[in-house]
């Protein structure tokens, strides 16, 4: 019967010559028994869920399009390639991209997403404000060094160089600036230290400028002149009889008994 040639034992499969279960008329191999891939895809026919065509093999969300075909091979309304390229499983119906935030630019096909948006209003109010620290930055140095030279105390100097600290922070100062006002405030801050342990005052109270020109000219009025006359050594400009020897020196008369001895001013 069928394709038993030997007509003795009853053929199970009717017009399937090497019996391996598919009929002639499909199988590739009608006289060599398929090796459990009737289509010879590598897709075994256990899960090969198109046993009978080379270009398919299994059909994910079984509506009878193959995955090779099948644009969403897991119906879940996203394309393959848009999960692809979100880094999704495909062939998950429970793993999708998340629905992008996109506006497009009116009279253009240009999009701008989530991600675009914020760099857009975060970065350009943070460039704006580089831009305007770096254009205004030696001004504000200027100013900076001007109050610090004005201030009245050690007190007075930390608190504008709090002030300038802040504007160094906000990038409202350069780094070269700021050393240069370090250095000025270190000396300045010097120079109070060294008043204050003149004059024995505290920090925090301003030091004041005292002009101390009266009380010197006072002080030089109290004490007489003090004259000073020729050496000894001096050579006198004459001798006379009684053996005084006498010399001229600052406009004034001098004289003396010995040579060895001091001049003595003649008293007008």
């Amino acid at each position: 019967l069928g394709d038993n040639q030997s007509g003795t034992d009853a053929d199970p499969y009717l017009n399937d010559f090497d019996n391996d279960g598919y009929n002639d008329t499909i199988d590739i191999l009608p006289r060599v028994a398929s090796p459990g891939d009737l289509d010879a895809d590598g897709c075994m026919d256990g899960v090969d869920a198109f046993k009978d065509n080379a270009l398919e093999c299994l059909d994910t969300d079984k509506d009878g399009i193959g995955n090779n075909a099948d644009g969403d091979d897991d119906n879940d309304e996203w394309t393959d390639a848009d999960e692809i390229r979100a880094g999704t499983d495909p062939l998950d119906p429970n793993s999708t991209p998340v629905d992008s935030f996109e506006i497009v630019i009116p009279g253009t096909e240009i999009g701008l997403g989530a991600w675009d948006l914020i760099g857009i209003f975060g970065g350009v109010p943070i460039f704006a404000w580089i831009l305007f620290g770096f254009i205004t930055r030696n001004g504000r140095c200027s100013r900076y060094e001007e109050e610090l030279r004005d201030a009245k105390s050690r007190l007075e100097l930390e608190q504008v160089a709090v002030r300038w600290e802040y504007s160094l922070m906000l990038r409202l100062l350069g780094p070269h600036q700021g050393i240069r006002l370090e250095r000025l405030r270190a000396e300045l801050d010097d120079e109070f230290e060294n008043a204050e342990l003149l004059l024995g005052i505290d920090s925090e109270q301003p030091v004041e400028k005292t002009d101390h020109t009266s009380i010197v000219n006072t002080e030089q009025k109290q004490y007489p002149e003090i004259m000073t006359g020729p050496s000894p050594d001096m050579t006198p400009d004459q001798t006379d009889d009684n053996g005084y020897s006498w010399i001229k020196y600052d406009g004034k008369d001098w004289y003396r008994v010995q040579d060895d001895s001091e001049w003595t001013l003649l008293e007008s």
